[in-house]
């Protein structure tokens, strides 16, 4: 028996490490290709950089090229110190103040080193390094089986010790000789009527223009050495002519199914001194009433404007809410309700000289 438990340990370490052995390896100049039988992106490794050498409709033969001046991903990556407003123009000329990260480095594909690849079933990852901005790219290739579509999810992570924020995020700029159609905020673009491209998320922006495809989002986050997760791009294949009916196929392989949601929202009768958590639960306790009668509930409650404190981080006014966000909201769950509270990530609704001062 003794024998037989040695026989099974050394056989668990030998898997283990064959294991680790066949799924990290290091990325060297080659051919990389992850796909399906209804699709394909194909890569190659010259002198340790990267490029796209065409994905493949295998539904048509039909490939799509990016040529010469594609780039991969662009990034714009630096220290969380220097993120500050800067002056700049319009498209009209006038001046406007965005916040950037002044400090930022552009990280192109084409200036980043193949270090390691990640192997799996349906998800391979390549991972790049940029030393001058002191980060690595994660580059994850997914593939559902028999799906005409292929992801690549792009992640960040600093090198040890370093605290960094992007601020902007090009997924990929293709020079592309290809007829288009659509595209737009959070709208795909048909290439050809056999292909869609788009980054999967409502606020993306994604667009073909002076025969480049360009998918980009602007995240503004830091990382460190734990990986930041930016969007993820996902491209289709399809028969000629069906381009717009393969992207809703691709919407309805996660789609819930849809349904009706009834809201309130407090700006339609509670605005500046009349919002307080006293009007919010008579409000909400007058709406189940009068909905009970026709045997219906409301779904959502929403909290609008006028709840903060202006000199603050979006913290509550306790004169207007004095016993605080968590119990307001226990108030209007025991009503029924979801709770819902409007909350800009642009500052809106805050004292932002306040903000100033406070650095």
């Amino acid at each position: 028996m003794k024998k037989l438990r040695t026989i099974i340990y050394l056989i668990t370490i030998i898997a283990t490490l064959y294991y680790v052995w066949w799924k990290f390896v290091p990325a060297v100049d080659g051919a990389y290709s992850f796909g399906n039988g209804k699709i394909s992106w194909n890569l190659i490794i010259t002198n340790g950089v990267l490029k796209t050498i065409n994905l493949e409709n295998r539904i048509t033969g039909e490939k799509l090229e990016p040529v010469f001046g594609s780039e991969d991903f662009v990034l714009r990556v630096g220290p969380t110190n220097s993120i500050g407003y800067i002056t700049a123009k319009d498209a009209n000329g006038k001046d406007f103040f965005p916040v950037i990260i002044r400090e930022g480095l552009i990280v192109k594909s084409s200036r980043c080193l193949a270090k390691w690849f990640i192997r799996g079933r349906n998800k391979n990852t390549l991972v790049l390094e940029h030393p001058a901005s002191k980060c690595k790219i994660f580059l994850d290739f997914i593939v559902e089986d028999d799906k005409p579509w292929i992801k690549r999810k792009l992640s960040l992570q600093a090198f040890y010790g370093n605290v960094l924020a992007v601020d902007k995020t090009e997924h990929l700029i293709w020079n592309l000789q290809t007829e288009f159609k659509n595209g737009g905020r959070g709208q795909p673009v048909f290439l050809n009527n056999s292909w869609f491209a788009a980054l999967d998320h409502p606020a993306s922006s994604n667009y073909f223009k002076e025969g480049k495809l360009i998918l980009k989002q602007f995240p503004g986050y830091r990382f460190e050495r734990e990986k930041l997760p930016l969007q993820t791009i996902v491209i289709g294949s399809c028969s000629n002519g069906f381009a717009k009916q393969s992207f809703w196929k691709y919407i309805n392989n996660f789609r819930r199914a849809p349904r009706s949601v009834s809201l309130y929202n407090t700006w339609c009768d509670m605005r500046g001194d009349k919002l307080t958590s006293e009007n919010i639960y008579a409000t909400a306790e007058k709406i189940k009433n009068k909905l009970s009668v026709h045997d219906t509930k409301l779904d959502c409650f929403v909290v609008d404007d006028c709840w903060q404190n202006k000199k603050s981080i979006w913290k509550e006014d306790f004169r207007k809410i004095p016993e605080g966000l968590p119990e307001m909201f226990q108030v209007i769950k025991s009503k029924g309700y979801k709770s819902g509270l409007w909350l800009p990530f642009t500052g809106v609704g805050l004292d932002i000289k306040w903000g100033e001062k406070e650095g």
